[in-house]
C-alpha cells in the first residue's frame, strides 16, 4: 500500500484553474520530484497536501487514512512534515533552541507557561544537529548561519515532528551548487533509513535528475508525465513543454513579430542614450545570509532587459534590492540620475520605480477598480 494517494485533486481561484485533476502516489522511503514551470500549480498542490488550502474537489489518503483538507497541525501531528522555499526559522534563536522548540511543539509542551526551555531534551535536540552536519553550530544564533546551513537547520526541524512524509518546497533554492547536492543526498540518506516519504518541487534540474526516485511534471494544473528519471529526460511532450531541446543565443535585441512572417529583432532605438536605471557593485543581504555579490547593470529609455539565472540564483533579491524592500543593501543604485539605495521604498515608488511581485499582491475582497484605486501614487 502506498504512504501517500492523490486522486483526482483540483483547486481554482476564480476563474483560474491552478490544478486540475492531479493523482500520484508515493511509497515509504522514496523520493518524488514535482517539477513544472513556474504557475504550474505546484505550490498550490503542496498547499493542498500540507492543509494551507482545502481542495475543491478530489481526495488525499495517507497512510490509508483519508486526510483532504485537514489543518496543518492535525496532519504534523499525524507525521507529516514540511520545509519551505523561504526558511522558517527564529533568527534569533540558537540552532540548538531552535530544535528544542520544534521537539515541544512536537510533544504538544507548548502551553506551559513560566518554565525555562533550554534545557528541554538537549541530547535528543543535539543529536539532530548532528544528524543533518549542524553539530558545531548547535550554538550560534540563526542570524549568523549561513543561508546553506539555516536550509539544513530547517530540515532538522521538520524531523524533529518525527515525520512519516516530508513535503520540501524548492529545499535548495538560494544555496550553492554543492550545498544543493549535499542536502538532497541528505535527505535522500534520511528518507531511505527512516522510511520517510520525500516529495519535493525544484528547479535545479542537476538535483532533480541526481536525486529523485520518479519524477512527476506538471503544466497548466495538469500532471503531464510521470516516471523515472531517464524516462522523462527523454519524453518529448515534456522537452517542448518545460525542459527545452536546444539554447537560444542571448541578444540585445527588441523582438517585434511581424505580422505572420519571419520574426526579426530590431535595435533600441535609444541604446546611445543615457541609462535610465544604473546599479554598480550591488550587495545584498537576508540576515547574515550573503545574496548579491556585486551585480552591476544598466537599463536605458525604451529597452527590456532580462534578468536570467538559476532558482535562487538572486534575481528577486536583485528585483527587491532595486525597489528598496530589503533592509540591509550597499553599492550604487542610481535611477532618473537619483541615487537611491538608501531610499525607502515608498520613495522609491513616488520616483517613478514600479515594482511587480511574484506573488499576486492584490486585495481579494476588493474590486479590480478598488484595487487601482489604493495602488495609486499620490502626484
Amino acid at each position: 500500500m502506498s504512504l501517500l494517494e492523490v486522486r483526482d485533486l483540483r483547486k481554482s481561484f476564480g476563474g483560474v484553474h491552478a490544478v486540475q485533476g492531479a493523482s500520484f502516489t508515493l511509497a515509504a522511503g522514496e523520493v518524488l520530484a514535482l517539477i513544472g514551470p513556474n504557475g504550474a500549480g505546484k505550490t498550490t498542490t503542496f498547499q493542498m497536501l500540507g492543509g494551507q488550502l482545502r481542495p475543491d474537489a478530489g481526495r488525499v489518503q495517507f497512510g490509508g487514512r483519508d486526510v483532504t483538507g485537514l489543518a496543518p497541525r492535525q496532519l504534523a501531528r499525524l507525521g507529516v512534515g514540511r520545509t519551505f522555499q523561504i526558511a522558517e526559522t527564529f533568527t534569533s534563536f540558537s540552532a540548538l533552541a531552535n530544535v528544542q522548540m520544534a521537539l515541544l511543539a512536537h510533544d504538544a509542551r507548548h502551553w506551559r507557561f513560566w518554565r525555562r526551555a533550554d534545557g528541554y531534551r538537549t541530547p535528543e535536540a543535539r543529536a539532530l544537529l548532528a544528524r543533518v552536519g549542524l553539530a558545531g553550530q548547535a550554538d550560534r544564533p540563526c542570524s549568523e548561519l549561513a543561508y546553506g546551513d539555516v536550509k539544513r537547520l530547517e530540515l532538522a526541524l521538520a524531523l524533529a515532528g518525527e515525520p512519516r512524509l516530508l513535503l520540501m518546497d524548492e529545499p535548495t533554492a538560494g544555496m550553492a551548487p554543492a550545498e544543493r547536492v549535499a542536502l538532497m543526498q541528505l535527505t535522500r540518506d534520511l528518507a531511505w533509513q527512516r522510511r520517510i516519504g520525500v516529495l519535493f518541487t525544484e528547479h535545479s534540474m542537476d538535483v532533480v535528475f541526481g536525486q529523485a526516485d520518479r519524477i512527476a511534471v506538471m503544466v497548466r494544473g495538469e500532471l503531464l508525465a510521470e516516471g523515472a528519471p531517464e524516462a522523462i529526460r527523454e519524453d518529448a511532450r515534456v522537452q517542448a513543454a518545460y525542459l527545452g531541446t536546444q539554447s537560444h543565443e542571448n541578444k540585445s535585441w527588441k523582438y517585434t513579430p511581424n505580422k505572420g512572417r519571419e520574426a526579426k529583432y530590431l535595435e533600441n532605438p535609444q541604446a546611445d542614450a543615457q541609462p535610465l536605471l544604473t546599479v554598480r557593485e550591488l550587495h545584498a543581504w537576508y540576515g547574515a545570509a550573503h545574496i548579491l555579490h556585486g551585480v552591476s547593470l544598466t537599463v536605458r529609455p525604451g529597452e527590456v532587459v532580462a534578468l536570467m539565472g538559476r532558482n535562487g540564483a538572486g534575481k528577486s533579491t536583485t528585483l527587491k534590492a532595486l525597489a528598496g524592500l530589503l533592509g540591509r543593501t550597499t553599492g550604487e543604485v542610481r535611477f532618473m540620475g537619483q541615487e537611491v539605495v538608501r531610499w525607502p521604498a515608498h520613495r522609491i515608488a513616488r520616483a517613478g520605480l514600479g515594482y511587480v511581485p511574484e506573488e499576486r499582491r492584490i486585495f481579494g475582497d476588493l474590486t479590480v477598480l478598488q484595487n487601482l484605486e489604493t495602488g495609486r501614487q499620490r502626484p
